[in-house]
């Protein structure tokens, strides 16, 4: 087993020699480059002159950063893994969508793409830290009226330790609430010890690497250094009088870059000694070595975390990976550091400002033009004066004893110089003042010419962008999947996609890949949303020539692709609140095979048939039936006619001989009546 006097000895030696430690030329020109993105002065300046600073650093990084972050932003998932053979198709949607939600809501995923790309943008490299942290999250808590049963549950929690209990006598007489009449107010410390997994963006010049390394990988040694004070360190586990034994000192104070970052906020790095001992700070190292501290002729990977200029061993274990990924926007083969955007143009920049503090000050001598004048003939003082309307006395012709010395304006050659500036400064970023909104003659252009110039400034930032991709969220996304399936020891729930989801990444393939969706296409958006329509009218067309029905070239899926794709191009990032993926969708019961569909139908021919048939019988049984109630009828019909023709004639014979009889009787006593008057 290596002595810990040797491996502090190593820890010292590779401190000392890593690129970024104490000067060198990678650091002055970091610090340079903030410098200019700050505006600072080059410090060529002379009173009395203009000392006016063109602020194309600036200018060339913030217009990249709305590009890059709605690339990496737009799309619903920043990187989606594939699996690896059929079991994992399942898994992979899962761990695409567990990540990405390790990234934008267990961390602020906006600010650690922001702050590394800006990083990589100005200084050449933007460092994401990704490790997994199994230290408890504590948090004090309460609650009030708990019955018996409740503070039992708590009790019998492990990961609750109770603190304070008041108990309260209730009157109600409802058992199921207070089974013994008696509720409790108690304040608890609850411990979560599942663990999270951890981003953060490491400032460049906090972050040391073996001297000559080609690949974060195959890296000898890596190291984050940051200040602590004496109480994080304490609770962060580490032996309180070995902390405490730690000197403050450090060289790291006097580190250029640190300087150049804080000098404008009038803050001195160094000049912050607390009086209080535990609010004191310490230069904790944590370092990732590859050395054979078993003695068993192998180099293992260790992480050595030590603290002050003595380099006092804290902490000592062998682990599988570093958590560090590199960002760099212009790749260099071979190396580590590649270039910033910032060192595009800070040659454009000076050179800029340096015509600019001329044709300043050129403008100032023109407007101010010196004179000679006569000695003796004009009176000084009236000269020295600028007064509105004020008198200068001279003996003579004024002519003759007064004339201005001329200083020849440079703005004919200034302002050429300054716009081929900014045509090279174009041509290197990809940056143009059309893309700016800058250029008030745009409109008067073609949208031909306009687009061909966007397209190609848009190449530039799209390559830096499949860089920042492939070389550094790739590998971070790797990283993200193992450290997951590696240290998180039991399953989580949470919300994704509007459903409440088990997450165990235990069952994960770790060697699953990842791609990286680069959300900008080529050109700009409005040529993508005109692509996309362009595919879905073609869509139709072949689903016109296929009948109107989805099927062969063109399938629902298909159908849903460009959909989703359409909606991204609008700006919404949620499609599922607008379309239903068919592929979750219930699948549509499967009709008969031919053979049997033949079967079916001879059975329904004959069923029709037999039900005609039945129809036809029935129905002349009806017409018989009819038939032989209508003779019944006419039958019937005639007899009631007899009958009532013979009644009719019998009422008529009675009538008549009423008549008769009653004639008769009229008779008689008229002939009687005149029997009487003759007598």
């Amino acid at each position: 087993m290596m002595q810990e006097a040797v491996l502090r000895t190593i820890i010292d030696h590779n401190v000392y020699s890593s690129t970024g430690y104490m000067g060198g030329e990678l650091t002055e020109q970091r610090r340079k480059a903030f410098e200019y993105y700050l505006g600072e002065p080059f410090g060529n300046e002379q009173e009395g002159y203009s000392e006016v600073v063109s602020m194309d650093v600036q200018d060339v990084i913030e217009s990249t950063m709305p590009d890059m972050m709605e690339i990496f932003g737009a799309g619903d998932f920043i990187g989606t893994f594939k699996p690896v053979g059929p079991e994992d198709e399942a898994f992979a949607m899962q761990a695409t969508e567990y990540i990405n939600y390790v990234v934008m809501e267990d961390n602020n995923g906006f600010v650690v793409l922001h702050d590394a790309i800006k990083d990589a943008l100005l200084q050449k490299t933007g460092i994401i830290k990704a490790w997994y942290d199994d230290a408890p999250v504590i948090n004090s808590r309460e609650k009030s009226s708990i019955n018996t049963l409740e503070l039992a549950e708590l009790m019998s929690d492990d990961d609750v330790e109770i603190l304070e209990i008041d108990e309260i006598v209730d009157g109600r007489d409802d058992l199921t609430l207070t089974p013994d009449g008696v509720l409790y107010d108690i304040r608890y410390r609850h411990s979560d010890s599942s663990g999270r997994i951890q981003l953060d963006v490491i400032p460049p010049e906090d972050f040391l690497i073996t001297r000559w390394a080609t690949d974060l990988e195959t890296a000898e040694f890596t190291c984050h250094r940051v200040e602590k004070t004496v109480s994080e360190l304490i609770a962060d586990g580490y032996d309180r009088d070995t902390v405490l034994a730690i000197p403050s000192d450090d060289e790291q104070i006097f580190n250029e870059e640190k300087f150049a970052r804080y000098v404008t906020d009038e803050e001195w790095p160094g000049d912050d000694e607390s009086i209080d001992q535990m609010m004191r700070k310490v230069w904790l190292y944590e370092c990732y070595i590859r050395v054979d501290y078993d003695e068993d002729d192998y180099a293992e990977m260790r992480q050595v975390v030590c603290a002050g200029a003595g380099y006092t061993i804290l902490s000592n274990e062998e682990i599988d990976e570093h958590p560090f990924q590199i960002l760099t926007p212009i790749r260099m083969p071979h190396k580590v550091f590649g270039r910033a955007q910032a060192d595009l143009v800070m040659d454009i920049q000076l050179l800029k400002s340096t015509v600019w503090r001329q044709l300043v000050d050129n403008m100032v001598r023109v407007n101010n033009a010196r004179t000679i004048i006569w000695d003796g003939f004009v009176n000084l003082d009236d000269m020295l004066v600028m007064r509105p309307g004020g008198v200068v006395r001279a003996k003579g012709n004024p002519n003759e004893l007064v004339s201005p010395l001329t200083t020849q304006s440079l703005g004919p050659y200034a302002y050429p110089l300054l716009e081929y500036c900014d045509t090279v400064r174009e041509t290197r970023t990809g940056v143009s003042r059309y893309n700016q909104g800058l250029d008030a003659t745009t409109l008067n252009d073609t949208a031909a010419g306009i687009s061909m110039i966007l397209g190609r400034a848009q190449q530039r930032k799209l390559l830096m962008a499949r860089v920042f991709a492939e070389c550094g969220f790739k590998p971070l996304w790797k990283k993200l999947l193992r450290l997951s399936i590696n240290h998180q020891n039991k399953s989580r729930v949470i919300r994704l996609r509007n459903k409440w989801t088990q997450i165990d990444p235990r069952e994960w393939n770790a060697t699953m890949d990842v791609k990286i969706n680069v959300g900008l296409g080529h050109g700009t958006q409005e040529s993508r949303q005109a692509a996309v329509g362009a595919i879905q009218e073609m869509q139709q067309i072949i689903i016109n020539a296929q009948g109107g029905r989805p099927g062969g070239m063109v399938t629902e899926q298909v159908i849903y692709n460009a959909a989703v794709e359409r909606i991204h191009t609008l700006g919404y990032r949620n499609h599922e609140q607008f379309i239903a993926d068919p592929s979750e969708s219930p699948a549509p019961e499967q009709g008969p095979d031919a053979a049997t569909m033949k079967v079916q139908m001879e059975m329904q021919l004959a069923e029709q048939e037999m039900t005609l048939e039945n129809e036809r019988k029935r129905m002349q049984m009806f017409l018989d039936h009819q038939h032989k109630m209508e003779e019944l009828g006419m039958r019937d019909a005639r007899e009631r006619t007899a009958q009532d023709f013979r009644a009719a004639s019998q009422v008529t014979q009675l009538e008549l001989k009423r008549d008769m009889a009653a004639a008769e009787t009229a008779i008689k006593e008229q002939a009687a009546n005149q029997a009487a008057g003759i007598a």
